[in-house]
């Protein structure tokens, strides 16, 4: 599924409004099926219908948590996402796009510097949910209780209101 001006981030859960008529399509078929969808950002939002070149290589596999339908044939979509994958090749481009995903593993590292920067970044975190109206105060300790230090970036990086680009 191509996403305009966002990421999906592993455990993170996103709503997301789709109108294209490709992705429409897309996320009927999957809540038929398993639930299962790979999220791509696009490099440029603004693409009605981008081409494989034109997504990022990584993105996330998800599993669809809920959907609302609207009259005019739109959704709204409620998503976790569960791991990362690499695009791998395009196998279909009709009615929309499917592809070869291959799963990445999050390589963990327990070391002295690891955790001195956990620490750095949840300390930096925290300073900036202080200063910011729409970052909830419980995500500080909940930031502080994720189990690795993938865990806390992508938890850190979901609740953040960052350019696809960063």
């Amino acid at each position: 599924l191509p996403a305009r001006h966002l990421v999906l981030f592993p455990m993170a859960i996103q709503p997301l409004n789709v109108g294209r008529e490709k992705s429409v399509a897309m996320l009927n078929d999957a809540l038929a099926g398993d639930r299962a969808i790979a999220l791509f950002s696009q490099k440029d939002g603004q693409q009605d219908d981008p081409a494989p070149h034109e997504l990022h290589a990584i993105g996330t596999m998800g599993t669809l948590l809920r959907m609302i339908r609207f009259p005019d044939n739109r959704l709204s979509v409620l998503i976790q996402g569960t791991q990362r994958v690499r695009l791998l090749e395009i196998v279909q481009s009709t009615p929309y796009l499917q592809a070869r995903v291959e799963f990445l593993r999050e390589v963990e590292v327990a070391d002295i510097e690891t955790e001195a920067l956990v620490k750095t970044v949840a300390g930096q975190f925290e300073r900036v949910v202080a200063l910011s109206p729409n970052v909830p105060d419980e995500s500080v300790p909940a930031a502080r209780n994720q189990t690795s230090p993938g865990r806390v970036a992508d938890f850190i990086a979901s609740l953040l209101d960052l350019p696809v680009e960063d």
